[in-house]
């Protein structure tokens, strides 16, 4: 995203917030990455704002602006599931993330209106914005060369949840950059350039400090590579490191 684009998202994720609170109705935005959704606590009160993107670990995600106390009722985000399935199993190619967003690309929308696409048994659920469901359910019937069906789903089915994996991981202290260092692989240089090009997230926020010391419950995202909740310290070990305890979605 170039400085003009980053000024204009701002400028109108601002213009919603200043809506949402002038008119007291829920505005959102369209889905967005983790670093442009977090340019919303830059124009809005956290309180005031939500994000989500179908699931608990989603990655592109809406953002919600206005309170439910101040409004006094809740409003859903207008979020579909379109499950994309081949028509004939027996046939279909083995098909990529890769390959469903750039069917769904080709369609002629905008990246905005799509959010996550999780692949589960062959299938394809993906994350649209509710205006667009019936244009994509009516307009997509390939994938690279395999026929498919889109149908809107309810509810994701159990398969293609994200699932909480509790790991165990032994750090010099619970600093940020030491336990996505460990979590992830990284090298000391890949831990921080990943903070310089603002790809990692506590919160839903970016953080550029790789010094930061956890707190229980914080949620942390590192862009393509994945999420997970920070549970605290279990014990110390006899080195004197820390052994801690992370909620990894899988």
């Amino acid at each position: 995203m170039t400085v003009n684009d980053s000024q204009f998202l701002k400028k109108r994720l601002a213009e919603l917030a200043e809506k949402s609170y002038r008119t007291n109705t829920y505005c959102f935005s369209d889905f967005l990455s983790p670093a442009d959704a977090g340019m919303a606590y830059e124009v809005c009160e956290p309180a005031r704002l939500a994000v989500w993107g179908g699931s608990e670990a989603a990655e592109r995600v809406m953002v919600r602006f206005g309170n439910p106390e101040e409004f006094g009722y809740e409003a859903a985000f207008p979020i579909t599931v379109v499950c994309i399935s081949p028509m004939n199993e027996k046939f279909a190619e083995n098909l990529s993330h890769r390959d469903f967003l750039g069917a769904l690309m080709n369609l002629g929308i905008e990246r905005g209106v799509l959010g996550d696409i999780l692949l589960s048994d062959g299938k394809a659920y993906a994350f649209v914005a509710e205006r667009m469901a019936d244009f994509v359910v009516e307009s997509l019937h390939r994938v690279r060369h395999t026929d498919v069906r889109c149908a809107v789903m309810e509810d994701l089915p159990e398969t293609a949840l994200p699932r909480l994996e509790r790991k165990t991981l032994v750090a010099a202290s619970v600093r940020l950059d030491g336990i996505v260092a460990k979590l992830y692989h990284f090298s000391r240089s890949a831990a921080k350039a990943a903070f310089a090009k603002q790809e990692i997230f506590i919160n839903g926020r970016v953080c550029t400090n790789p010094s930061v010391v956890l707190k229980e419950d914080d949620v942390i995202s590192v862009r393509h590579k994945g999420k997970c909740i920070f549970r605290g310290i279990s014990h110390e070990t006899r080195k004197g490191n820390q052994a801690v305890e992370l909620d990894v979605y899988v």
